[in-house]
């Protein structure tokens, strides 16, 4: 019906960001309408009746990158137009804002939904727009495009509030750190039948990768349990190697939650590495496919990643640890003090496509350290590496 299933309407302070999310709807077999993409065919074409005809009647979707520049600026007001006498056009959605500032863009309804950049940055409105398009069944990209995580029942929130903090916990908090939730999104006390199957299937289950931690980590000799949890904890800090702290625990209603400081690399001082991203999120994925296989994720599976305490620290590639110039550039530091990316999956879903959703996850999480272009191949390749044997 649609020659394309987005039209992206930007001013051109925003066409790095344009560009970035163009490349990955792209990548994802999404027919996008790009200026750039389009040189020849604009060629020689009168440009404000060929727009007001991609604009008004020729795509699926308009994503507008909605700022001061673009409620500025001609052509980026000439689209709008177009693209507003096509909302009130049809009952269902068109226009879908992405809001890079708090400018009132003229003729935008306050109510209508919308979502800020800083939140979501290129990998979540990549995520979100092909979520979009799965669900109108206009585009079946090849990554499972991620549901909104639903709120938790009380129940589980109750379960974690009753935990004493201790000592690891603690040290945990005060660092820069991860927070991974795994859970079902229906609440059944004994999704495990006694604490001793939790303990046996972290036994188990827990996941191994190369040159580096097991996800998550424990002493055998250290898993504590109570009336319907089993948890572990390490610290480990020795010369010349990562330190590492954390603390999980494993309810007999399937919740997982997880704290892990970062890793402290003296190599790195206060930067963040790439693969520790990559590695985190892929491994969190992993085990919950292995808690999804056992069958007691169901009816879906709800899994957060929540990082802490980042804003301002710097992202490397591992030529950075053996020393030479800053392989990322100098831009690559991270905007927020914390963020999230969630992914809801059936458990079908999260066992056959966990290593794609991992990497979405992983590229969201570097978008909020301002790197928009990662080689989606090099670091699919990486993960292949460190994951495979296992």
């Amino acid at each position: 019906m649609f020659e394309y299933d987005v039209a992206i309407s930007f001013a051109g302070e925003q066409r790095k960001e344009a560009e970035a999310i163009a490349d990955c709807l792209k990548k994802n077999e999404v027919r996008v309408f790009y200026d750039r993409y389009e040189q020849a065919d604009l060629w020689g074409k009168d440009l404000y009746e060929h727009l007001s005809d991609i604009y008004q009647k020729k795509a699926r979707y308009c994503l507008m990158l909605a700022s001061a520049a673009y409620a500025a600026k001609v052509w980026p007001t000439h689209e709008r137009k177009n693209a507003q006498a096509r909302a009130l056009s049809q009952r269902t959605e068109y226009i879908l804002p992405v809001r890079f500032d708090e400018t009132e863009i003229p003729g935008l309804p306050n109510t209508l939904g919308f979502l800020r950049f800083a939140d979501y940055g290129v990998q979540g409105v990549c995520a979100h727009l092909l979520h979009k398009l799965k669900s109108s069944s206009l585009s079946e990209g090849p990554t499972t495009a991620p549901r909104v995580v639903e709120p938790e029942p009380q129940e589980f929130w109750e379960q974690r509030r009753r935990l004493q903090d201790n000592d690891i916990l603690k040290k945990v908090w005060s660092k820069p750190r991860w927070r991974i939730a795994i859970r079902p999104t229906e609440f059944k006390l004994a999704r495990f039948r006694d604490v001793e199957q939790c303990r046996q299937f972290m036994l188990s289950s827990y996941v191994s990768v190369e040159r580096w931690y097991p996800y998550p980590g424990f002493s055998i000799d250290g898993l504590e349990t109570g009336n319907e949890w089993v948890a572990g904890e390490i610290e480990k800090s020795e010369p010349d190697r990562i330190n590492r702290v954390e603390h999980w625990v494993l309810f007999r209603s399937a919740q997982f939650a997880h704290n892990r400081a970062f890793d402290d690399i003296p190599q790195l001082g206060d930067r963040v590495h790439v693969f520790e991203i990559l590695d985190t999120a892929t491994a969190a994925y992993e085990f919950a496919a292995r808690m999804a296989q056992r069958g007691v994720l169901l009816p879906e599976a709800a899994v957060t990643l929540e990082l802490f305490g980042l804003a301002g620290r710097e992202l490397v590639w591992p030529k950075d640890i053996f020393g030479g110039s800053h392989f990322l550039g100098q831009d690559r530091w991270c905007r927020d003090e914390s963020f999230s990316v969630g992914r809801q999956l059936s458990p079908t879903e999260l066992q056959a496509q966990k290593r794609e959703v991992a990497l979405e996850a992983a590229l969201e999480i570097y978008s909020h350290f301002g790197w928009l272009d990662p080689p989606r191949d090099v670091l699919s390749k990486a993960q292949a590496d460190r994951f495979d044997s296992i």
